[in-house]
């Protein structure tokens, strides 16, 4: 049993909490109706998410034997065959539109979210480049998916936030990466220099798109969002030197703010003082 929770990686749904994003940032986030459209969202995302999960395991079969610790995985192991990955993978495709028929418009982009999903997963991966934008792009259809589903105006600046921040996310996963031999053929396409300087452009730009944002959005609800950006520049900083120090970490971003305390306590900080300005 353990092996199948394991095939789902429910750790990842965490990325799904994006869905509440705008309607947190719009100060409705006490509104019962909405929030429970976005659970349920929510649900058909992860559903959906880890659908596509079993996908790429099935299809990296090979390389993630060569990985130290994806090895280990339940398809690459054989603890799961792949005849009852692939039922298991049907059937959380058909619970996830069966839910996503619940709330007016999830269906379409859920649709959307895996049909990019199974492109990356079966060419545009191996694309230097265009797989690290394209893994960017899942985290703003999550954004704009919760802000068209509850008829949320999306800013612009939290966009562009989002991307570069993702973009921040993935570029450290693939450095962290980068360390291990024969398993990902795309970075043979990539140098750690370059790497580097993706890293630090998406973090400048991730840090100014933010800052714009509380000055220009958040500013008309409290002046005191500004002062946010702290905990956003300890967020950055405190990422990078877990990467230049411990990268096997940083190959899991979705789990790195629950192990590493210093990321986990400023989350938390951060979480509490918008909720504070804002209701």
């Amino acid at each position: 049993m353990v092996y199948y929770l394991k095939l789902l990686r429910i750790n990842h749904w965490v990325k799904n909490l994006l869905l509440f994003a705008p309607l947190f940032f719009v100060g409705s986030i006490n509104n019962v109706e909405k929030l429970f459209s976005l659970f349920i969202a929510f649900i058909a995302f992860s559903l959906a998410a880890s659908c596509i999960y079993i996908l790429n395991d099935y299809v990296d079969i090979k390389s993630d034997n060569l990985h130290p610790t994806k090895k280990h995985r339940p398809i690459a192991s054989g603890k799961v065959s792949k005849k009852i990955a692939l039922m298991i993978m049907l059937f959380l495709f058909l619970c996830s539109l069966l839910l996503s028929l619940q709330i007016f418009h999830l269906t379409y982009w859920i649709l959307v979210y895996l049909l990019l999903n199974v492109l990356y997963s079966t060419t545009l991966k191996h694309i230097p480049i265009i797989e690290i934008m394209i893994v960017s792009s899942f985290y703003v259809l999550r954004i704009l998916t919760g802000g068209d589903i509850i008829s949320v105006y999306v800013s612009p600046w939290i966009i562009l936030c989002t991307i570069f921040a993702s973009l921040f996310l993935i570029t450290g996963k693939r450095i962290a990466e980068s360390y291990h031999n024969n398993y990902r053929s795309v970075l043979d396409t990539y140098t750690k220099k370059y790497l580097h300087n993706v890293l630090w452009l998406s973090s400048i730009l991730s840090i100014i798109s933010y800052g714009i944002y509380t000055v220009l959005i958040l500013e008309q609800k409290n002046q005191l969002a500004i002062y946010s950006i702290f905990f956003v520049l300890f967020g950055f900083l405190r990422y990078n030197l877990i990467l230049e120090k411990n990268p096997e970490r940083v190959e899991k971003p979705e789990l790195l703010v629950f192990i590493d305390k210093q990321l986990f306590i400023n989350t938390i900080l951060w979480v509490i003082y918008m909720y504070i300005i804002f209701y």
